[in-house]
């Protein structure tokens, strides 16, 4: 059976996280309709130039105009000086309200930007409303992430717009239920979790003593305070520290996000370590999501800051401490472990001592978490395949 199938994805091409998502989404489509025509609607950079799957037939910009033309121009105009911008959704969205006439399934990505923290709200409603008055397709709300305290008015009322509304995890769930009114609310991990690696060239640095993967991001400098982002790395240069002093693993440093926005700050990290054989700083941001998933899967531990670099570890049962920053992290260390506490540190928290306490933990528990991985993850990626039925 043909079906047309529009997926929109609110992302950057450079953030392999998203990379993941749309790869694995797209073949959970596949494996449902073979022949089913995807389209994705993408942000201003370009998917299509990572050639990430063959089952995506067309792309477009999810704007009708750039930042840089005269329409992105006169918008950041109105937004500086707080005037409602609700006239320009015609022009912004005119690609998607075209095709959403044509499509039999259109699948918005909510992820975290539903939640209010990204101030996007007002805009995503005017935008999903538009595509509603003019499409027949089944409308999905797909992989969801909210905290309960950033539910608002303005989500309660887009969200329904959709026929389906799904969660990649259960607190969010439940905060999705507590204001979805009737609508009801299912339950899929992300998708991101059933992406196959693909083998590439290991560093040095994977030998018999084995490697721990550490993983941090710009989401540090993006709260602020230059003396939180110098705790931030004292905390990552003491459990760096610990785990030379303490262990014969050596350290890979990953960069999960490309456009120097990881490696800015893996960068700062790695200059103590320059000479130290048993650290490695991976450099290249031409790897893509599958080749980062089999460097993360060699590893016998791993601590991350970006969400889906953790799921690349737990998808292949590496035991992972997240230092997490948005409600997800939360919910899916309790969906796969029952509790969240030790398993993610809150990143607005920590303090200097903070991550080398939880990596003694997770050496010490490595083989217990290892366990509990190899027994929940293929019922849990089974799931996450399961958002088939939906379609």
């Amino acid at each position: 059976m043909t079906k047309n199938i529009l997926i929109v994805i609110g992302a950057v091409a450079y953030n392999r996280g998203s990379e993941a998502l749309l790869r694995a989404l797209c073949n959970i489509c596949k494996n449902k309709y073979k022949n089913s025509i995807i389209t994705v609607a993408q942000a201003e950079d370009n998917f299509k130039e990572l050639n990430i799957t063959k089952s995506i037939n067309k792309y477009l910009r999810i704007t009708n105009y750039s930042r840089k033309s005269i329409l992105g121009f006169f918008e950041r105009i109105l937004k500086k000086f707080k005037i409602p911008t609700e006239i320009l959704i015609y022009f912004k969205y005119s690609k998607l309200k075209k095709i959403a006439k044509t499509q039999d399934i259109i699948i918005i990505v909510g992820a975290d930007n539903i939640d209010a923290s990204i101030d996007i709200q007002k805009e995503t409603k005017l935008r999903n409303s538009y595509i509603k008055k003019n499409t027949h397709a089944k409308m999905i709300l797909y992989d969801c992430s909210l905290n309960k305290k950033n539910a608002t008015d303005t989500l309660k009322q887009d969200l329904q717009n959709f026929d389906v509304i799904t969660a990649r995890d259960s607190i969010s769930l439940e905060n999705l239920k507590s204001i979805a009114g009737k609508k009801e609310i299912l339950y899929y991990p992300d998708p991101a979790f059933s992406m196959k690696s693909k083998e590439t060239k290991l560093p040095s640095v994977f030998n018999e003593n084995g490697v721990i993967g550490i993983n941090a991001s710009d989401i540090f400098v993006d709260y602020g305070e230059e003396k939180y982002k110098n705790l931030l790395l004292k905390a990552y240069q003491h459990m760096i520290n610990t785990i030379l002093e303490e262990t014969k693993e050596n350290i890979v440093l990953i960069p999960h996000v490309m456009n120097n926005k990881d490696l800015s700050i893996l960068k700062l990290i790695y200059e103590s370590y320059e000479n130290n054989s048993r650290v490695y700083l991976i450099e290249n941001e031409k790897l893509n999501a599958k080749e980062l998933k089999y460097i993360i899967s060699k590893c016998d531990l791993y601590i991350g800051a970006r969400t889906h670099s953790t799921i690349a570890a737990y998808s292949t049962e590496v035991p992972t401490i997240v230092l997490g920053y948005s409600i997800k992290s939360k919910g899916i260390a309790k969906d796969l472990f029952g509790t969240y506490e030790n398993y993610v540190l809150s990143l607005t928290k920590i303090k200097e001592k903070d991550l080398s306490k939880n990596f003694r933990w997770l050496y010490k528990n490595k083989n217990k978490i290892k366990s509990i991985l190899e027994q929940k993850m293929p019922k849990y990626i089974e799931k996450a395949k399961q958002f088939e039925e939906v379609l």
